[in-house]
C-alpha cells in the first residue's frame, strides 16, 4: 500500500512538473513588457469634460457589420475605455456576456453571446495597438475572459485601480470613483445579474454603459493628480504602469484539477487555506471525495461549483461526515436541488472518503508535500532564525552592536553609563542626560516611603470633603430624621375607610406609612382612550363608579353613546370593505392567464424603442434615470398601533 501510494504521487508530480513546462506563452508579452504610456499621459491637461448621456449615443453592436463601423472608428482614437459583464453563476467556467467600448464621443455596447463571437480578434487590430490607451478599472480577472473567450489581448493597458493605490484614496471601487469624480451612484446590484438574459432590460443597459461612459474623464482627473503628488525618485505615472503591465502579462490556464495535491484554480488547497481546519484523516478524506464529488458535477452539467454545493456545506459535511440522508439534510441547510437530486451518489462518496482518509496522509502531511515540491505553502514555509554569535540580548546586544560599529564611542554619555556589565551580562542604567530635554533627574536608589496622611492631604487640596470617621456615625441624634408626612388640608380622611386597612396616624411618636388599596380598575381598550372620561374617575376610596348600577349596565352619557355608536358604523364600514376586496380578488384570480408571447417578442437589444438610437445616429433619446425603477416600490409594512401617540402612552422615538 506505502509503495503504491508513493508511486501515485510521484506520477502526479511529474505530470505537475511537466504542465510547468509546457506552460502556455503570452503571445504579446515582449510587446508589453517594452511598452510605455502615450507622451500625452506624462502632461497636465484640463480634464475633458463628459457628455450628458442625453446628447452622446450609444450604440448596439449585434451584426459583424457593425463590429467592423466599431472597428475604423476605434482606430482613430487616443484614449478608449473598456469594461466586460460575466456570468459564472451558472456556468463552471463563465463566459463574457457583454463587452461595453467607449470614447469620447460614443458607447458601444457588443453582445459578445453571437454565434460569432470568435470573429471579435480582429479587435486586436486596436487592443494591441500600444499608440491607443486602453483604460479598465480592477483588469485583473478581465484580462483572462479577454483571452479566453474572445482571443483578445491588451497592449498599453492603464487600470484605474493601480492608481488609486498609488493616491492612497480611502475607496478603490469604480463605485466610489465614479461617486467622486463624476457625482454619479451606480447601482452595484446589477454587477452580479445575469446578463445572459434576452432582450436585455433597460437597467441592466443603462448599468452597464455607466461603467465606461465616464471613465475617460476619471482617468483624466487621476492622471493630472498622480503628475502633482510626483517626486523625483518617485514617478506615480511609471507605478500605474508597472502594476498595469503586471496585469496584462496574466496567462490563461485550463483548470486541471489535482485530487491529491488539491492545486490549480479550482483545486481544494486554495480553499483549505482560507480557514484554519484541525481535520482529522477521515474528516479529510471526506473533504477531499466531496470537493471531488462537486467539481466533477460542475463541469457535467455545466454549471457554477457555488450552484452545485456552496463552500459552508462542504465544510460542515466534511466536519459531520454524515452517512444517511437524515444527517446529510441536517448539516445542509437549505438543501441545494443539485444535492437533493444526488443525495444516494453523495452518500456513497462520503463514506467511501471515510475509508479512504484512514490511510490516507494527513493535512500536515499534504502541507508539507506542496511546500517543497511546488513552492504553495508559502503561508506555512518555517522560517529559521539567525544563530548569532552574541550573548547579548535585549537593549544590551543594541548598544553592543553601536559601539562596536563606532557609531557611539565609549567616551560618549550614552556609552558609559548604559554599558554596564555585572556578571559577564550587561546592564541597561539611566542616563544622567538627554539630547531633547537636557540634564535628567537620577533615579534615587529607593522610592519615596509611602504616608497615609500625606496621600490624604493631597487628596483634600484637590477634593475639599469634610473629615469623617466611624465614631461621627454612632454618635446619638446625629443620624437624619425621616421628613415628616405631609398631608394636604384639601384632602380629609375618608369616613368609611376601607374594611381591613389601616390608616396612617400623625402622632408624637415613629410614623407608619401605609399605602392605601385602590379599587381593581378594568383596563380600558386602546380604541376608548379618545372616550370622554367622566370627572372624578377613577375614584380615590376605592369605591365604584357612581353611574354603575348593582346589575353592572352603565347609565351612559348621551356623548359617549354617541362616539360608541360612530365607531361601531367604523367598523362595519371597514368589515364591508374587506368583503368588497375579497370578492374583487376573486373575480380577478378567475380571469383566464394569458402566456407571454415569445415568437412575437421584441429583437434582443432593440427591444429600448425610444431609449437607443441606431447606428445612424438617430434622435429621439430619453433621458437615462438609473434610478426609475427603484422608485416603483410599496409603501412598505403598515405602522403598528403602538407606533402611534396614544392617550397615556409616551413614545422616546418614532420610526
Amino acid at each position: 500500500m506505502v509503495l503504491e501510494r508513493q508511486g501515485k504521487s510521484a506520477s502526479s508530480i511529474t505530470i505537475a512538473l511537466f504542465l510547468t513546462m509546457v506552460r502556455y506563452k503570452h503571445p504579446y508579452a515582449l510587446e508589453i513588457e517594452q511598452s510605455s504610456f502615450p507622451p500625452s499621459t506624462y502632461q497636465m491637461a484640463p480634464a475633458v469634460p463628459f457628455t450628458s448621456p442625453d446628447d452622446s449615443a450609444v450604440i448596439f453592436v449585434d451584426t459583424e457589420e457593425g463590429v467592423q463601423r466599431m472597428l475604423e472608428e476605434l482606430k482613430n482614437a487616443k484614449e478608449i475605455a473598456i469594461d466586460l459583464e460575466h456570468n459564472d453563476r451558472r456556468s463552471y467556467v463563465g463566459l463574457v456576456c457583454l463587452m461595453q467600448i467607449s470614447t469620447r464621443e460614443k458607447d458601444w455596447i457588443v453582445d459578445t453571446l453571437k454565434p460569432w463571437r470568435e470573429n471579435l480578434q480582429i479587435l486586436n487590430d486596436v487592443f494591441a495597438d500600444p499608440n491607443i490607451l486602453k483604460v479598465f478599472h480592477g483588469s485583473s480577472m478581465d484580462m483572462i475572459w479577454l483571452q479566453r473567450d474572445l482571443g483578445l489581448y491588451v497592449v498599453g493597458l492603464f487600470d484605474t485601480y493601480h492608481a488609486c493605490c498609488a493616491l492612497q484614496f480611502p475607496g478603490k471601487s469604480l463605485k466610489y470613483l465614479l461617486q467622486r469624480f463624476a457625482n454619479f451612484q451606480a447601482q452595484k446590484q446589477y454587477q452580479t445579474a445575469d446578463w445572459r438574459v434576452r432582450p436585455l432590460p433597460a437597467e441592466l443597459i443603462d448599468y452597464a454603459r455607466s461603467d465606461t461612459h465616464y471613465l475617460l474623464y476619471i482617468y483624466d482627473q487621476l492622471r493630472n493628480m498622480l503628475l502633482e503628488a510626483s517626486t523625483p525618485g518617485d514617478n506615480l505615472i511609471d507605478r500605474v504602469l508597472r502594476g498595469s503591465k503586471g496585469e496584462a502579462l496574466q496567462v490563461y490556464e485550463r483548470p486541471i484539477y489535482d485530487r491529491d495535491r488539491g492545486l490549480g484554480a479550482f483545486g481544494w488547497f486554495d480553499l483549505l487555506m482560507q480557514r484554519s481546519v484541525k481535520f482529522d484523516n477521515e474528516q479529510f478524506g471526506v473533504f477531499r471525495a466531496v470537493h471531488e464529488w462537486r467539481d466533477k458535477k460542475a463541469r457535467d452539467w455545466d454549471e457554477g461549483l457555488q450552484y452545485v454545493m456552496s463552500n459552508s456545506a462542504l465544510w460542515s459535511i466534511a466536519e459531520n461526515m454524515p452517512t444517511y440522508s437524515g444527517g446529510l439534510h441536517n448539516c445542509v441547510r437549505p438543501m441545494p436541488k443539485p444535492v437533493a437530486d444526488n443525495a444516494k451518489e453523495l452518500i456513497e462518496v462520503i463514506k467511501q472518503g471515510k475509508i479512504d482518509g484512514r490511510n490516507g496522509p494527513s493535512v500536515h502531511e499534504v502541507m508539507l508535500q506542496n511546500e517543497e515540491i511546488y513552492s504553495a505553502g508559502r503561508r506555512y514555509r518555517r522560517i529559521q532564525k539567525k544563530e548569532s554569535d552574541s550573548t547579548y540580548q535585549g537593549v544590551g546586544a543594541i548598544l553592543q552592536q553601536l559601539t562596536e560599529s563606532g557609531e557611539v564611542q565609549l567616551g560618549q554619555n550614552l556609552a558609559t553609563t548604559a554599558l554596564n556589565v555585572s556578571n559577564g551580562e550587561p546592564v541597561a542604567t539611566r542616563s544622567v542626560s538627554s539630547h531633547f530635554w537636557g540634564a535628567v533627574m537620577p533615579l534615587q536608589e529607593s522610592p519615596f516611603p509611602s504616608d497615609d496622611t500625606a496621600a490624604l492631604d493631597a487628596l483634600g487640596s484637590v477634593l475639599p470633603l469634610p473629615t469623617l470617621s466611624a465614631a461621627s456615625f454612632c454618635e446619638a441624634g446625629t443620624l437624619p430624621s425621616p421628613p415628616p408626612t405631609r398631608v394636604k388640608a384639601s384632602e380629609p380622611a375618608p369616613a368609611n375607610p376601607v374594611p381591613g386597612v389601616t390608616s396612617s396616624v400623625q402622632g408624637d411618636g415613629d410614623d407608619v406609612f401605609i399605602l392605601k388599596e385602590l379599587s381593581h380598575i378594568k383596563k380600558r381598550k386602546a380604541e376608548d382612550e379618545d372616550d370622554d372620561v367622566p370627572v372624578g374617575w377613577p375614584p380615590t376610596n376605592g369605591m365604584d363608579h357612581p353611574n354603575t348600577t348593582e346589575s353592572g349596565d352603565a347609565a351612559l352619557d348621551p356623548t359617549i353613546a354617541a362616539r360608541k355608536l360612530a365607531k361601531q358604523q367604523k367598523k362595519a364600514e371597514k368589515r364591508a370593505k374587506k368583503e368588497a376586496a375579497k370578492v374583487e380578488a376573486a373575480a380577478i384570480a378567475a380571469q383566464p392567464v394569458v402566456p407571454f408571447d415569445y415568437a412575437s417578442a421584441e429583437s434582443l437589444l432593440h427591444s429600448i424603442g425610444d431609449q437607443s438610437v441606431n447606428e445612424d445616429g438617430g434622435q429621439g433619446v430619453k433621458r437615462m434615470n438609473p434610478f426609475a425603477k427603484a422608485l416603483d416600490t410599496s409603501t412598505g409594512a403598515r405602522r403598528p398601533k403602538m407606533g402611534q401617540e396614544l392617550a397615556g402612552k409616551t413614545a422616546t422615538f418614532k420610526s
